[in-house]
């Protein structure tokens, strides 16, 4: 029969090409449109395992549209090429009307949703009828209703809304089988592929449980948990030897700027304080603790260039003649030209070179100007500014730590970023400066406007 043809049909179908199937029949006893659906089931080696066969009957479909419609709701199948399938109940005249009009030719040419108007001869006459075809996405199928249009668009949403549930039906259908039937071999698939991901997030501790698994897949989790094993003690080893390489890279820096300062006794411990300072300004810009931390290293390099300086300069008191101040000035450049072919510090020659330049574009070495100056340079800057200010020197006492912070906000929009300074009296205002320098009055809040760069 064509019915048990379908069946074996799909059957065959599902087993060698591994997708599931379906096929339109007609119930020969009942008339009734019935879609016959094979889906195959893999086993562990991907091959196909067993084929799960269902008759999906959709006598229920058309039985609902007709209820609703009051007897008034004609149903039809389509195939994908525009062939009418099946009917209930039309006569001749009324399947050729509907296989003739241009609902089913353009659903043929691109199975969408479509809605059209298209008459069929009746015993009254010619009657206009609005007609609506939904694909079925498994079977490839259209599901067209249709009915007058007087009586259309009072049972327009319900039309629709039936439809989705027929499709909404087949594909659970079809879901259901497929993960029923596929559970007791995809479940430890899954708890291995989601244990994989934890690995992969650095989770090197999980372990696969190897209870109520087959043979070859128990096998396989005991494979991987030792695996995981020996990475995790790998890279904790990796870890624990990356930690100590950076321990020992800050402390070499540290040492190195610490070195630079002791040249001059009256700068001691300034690259340090700079250091944090920046590292607190750039907090209350709101910057991440990756930019806080290399900034910090910048910081703490700014003045690397020194090292070059003439001792009798860097410790003269007393002002500087013009060209004793060009020779102080070239620290910036000495400092970037030292450390440039140093990769792991290249990200730093910016604050080294920069941090003497100016908002206005009057600072030096290279004279930029407003946002050409790095970011970290800019807030370096004030930092350096700050700790000047608020330390001792030959050629000046030490300002309070309000006086500085004064000052400061008055350099705003000429000689500093003005966003950099209102960041740093937030610092100032809050506290977080006056354990960063040396002796200081206590922090309090001073109300002075901060000026706003113009364009530059």
């Amino acid at each position: 029969t064509e019915l048990a043809a379908a069946l074996d049909g799909v059957f065959d179908a599902a087993g060698a090409s591994g997708q599931s199937t379906w096929r339109f029949a007609v119930a020969p006893a009942t008339n009734e449109p019935v879609g016959a659906l094979a889906v195959p089931i893999a086993d562990e080696r991907g091959s196909t395992a067993l084929v799960v066969q269902a008759l999906v009957r959709l006598r229920l479909v058309e039985a609902v549209f007709e209820r609703e419609a009051q007897g008034k709701l004609g149903v039809f199948l389509v195939d994908r090429d525009g062939r009418l399938l099946w009917s209930e109940g039309a006569d001749g005249p009324t399947r050729a009307a509907i296989a003739g009009s241009n609902l089913v030719r353009d659903f043929a040419r691109k199975p969408l949703h479509l809605t059209a108007e298209y008459t069929v001869p009746t015993d009254a006459g010619a009657v206009a009828m609005l007609g609506q075809v939904s694909p079925v996405a498994e079977s490839g199928w259209g599901v067209l209703v249709h009915k007058p249009v007087a009586a259309a668009f009072e049972a327009a949403r319900r039309m629709v809304w039936s439809a989705v549930f027929a499709t909404a039906m087949l594909l659970a259908l079809a879901a259901l089988l497929a993960l029923v039937a596929t559970r007791w071999i995809g479940e430890p698939i899954r708890r291995l592929i989601a244990s994989t991901h934890e690995i992969a997030s650095g989770n090197f501790g999980k372990r696969l449980p190897e209870r109520r698994m087959v043979a070859e897949i128990a096998e396989l989790a005991g494979d991987f948990n030792r695996m995981s094993g020996y990475v995790e003690d790998y890279v904790g080893r990796l870890r624990e030897a990356a930690q100590k390489n950076r321990d020992l890279f800050i402390n070499s820096i540290r040492a190195f700027s610490a070195a630079i300062d002791a040249k001059d006794p009256y700068t001691r411990g300034h690259s340090e304080r700079v250091a944090e300072i920046s590292r607190t300004i750039a907090r209350h810009l709101g910057q991440n603790e990756e930019f806080q931390h290399r900034l910090w290293i910048g910081a703490l390099l700014h003045d690397v260039g020194k090292i070059g300086i003439e001792d009798q300069i860097l410790r003269k008191v007393g002002q500087l003649t013009p060209e004793e101040y060009e020779i102080m000035k070239s620290h910036p450049v000495v400092g970037s030209d030292i450390l440039s072919p140093i990769e792991q510090l290249r990200e730093m020659i910016p604050v080294i070179r920069w941090h003497h330049e100016n908002w206005n574009g009057r600072g030096y070495p290279d004279a930029l100007k407003g946002d050409d100056i790095p970011l970290m340079a800019r807030i370096v800057a004030v930092a350096d500014c700050f700790d000047a200010v608020t330390t001792n020197r030959p050629y000046q006492r030490a300002y309070d730590q309000r006086h500085a912070a004064e000052l400061i906000t008055k350099l705003a929009g000429s000689r500093f970023d003005a966003k950099i300074v209102t960041a740093f009296l937030r610092a100032y205002q809050m506290g977080d400066l006056e354990k960063l320098v040396g002796e200081a009055a206590s922090p309090a809040a001073i109300e002075v406007e901060v000026p706003v760069a113009a364009n530059v």
